[in-house]
């Protein structure tokens, strides 16, 4: 397994693996919130894609790898998914109303001065440990973070981001 510690002050490394995370942070929350989203800019400048398989946030009991899907009704619901594939000689953005890391059951509130750390899992053996990620509120358009429209864990709608110096959903680029 190679593993690999950065600290997120700047949060932007190469690791030998070819995997670069930057620009990774934990959205703030409301008093009494049990969830959060940490979205990041993940690079492979290998020649083979790979697959991200898992996250640990120290910031609460469970921590996933969620995405949105459009229903029938063109309602949109956050799914558990169980990967995410960054292609060779590209990048895949986790965003917010797109690819994220959740965190559940919070160990407690999330603020502007909040840090926290952060492990990812490659399908490839990579283990990258992300150390002082800070944290952000984000413009949601009116509307308070995950706060519940009815699906599998009541995360809710999180607005458009679009057009607010966020990447767009799921982004992939290939150099």
């Amino acid at each position: 397994m190679k593993k690999f510690l950065l600290s997120c002050a700047a949060c932007a490394v190469a690791f030998g693996a070819g995997i670069e995370v930057s620009d990774a942070y934990a959205k703030t929350t409301m008093p009494g919130m049990a969830q959060t989203a940490i979205f990041m800019h993940i690079a492979n400048s290998g020649d083979k894609p790979v697959k991200l398989i898992g996250a640990k946030s120290d910031l609460g009991a469970i921590t996933e790898l969620n995405d949105h899907k459009a229903g029938e009704d063109g309602s949109m619901a956050m799914i558990k998914v169980d990967s995410f594939e960054v292609p060779a000689n590209g990048t895949f953005d986790l965003v917010p109303m797109g690819p994220h890391v959740m965190v559940l059951q919070l160990h407690g509130a999330v603020d502007e001065s909040t840090t926290s750390n952060l492990t990812l899992e490659f399908d490839d053996g990579t283990v990258v440990e992300l150390k002082d990620i800070g944290s952000k509120a984000l413009d949601m358009g009116g509307m308070h973070g995950h706060g519940g429209h009815g699906d599998m864990h009541g995360h809710g709608a999180h607005g458009d981001m679009h057009g607010h110096g966020v990447p767009e959903a799921g982004k992939i680029a290939t150099h």
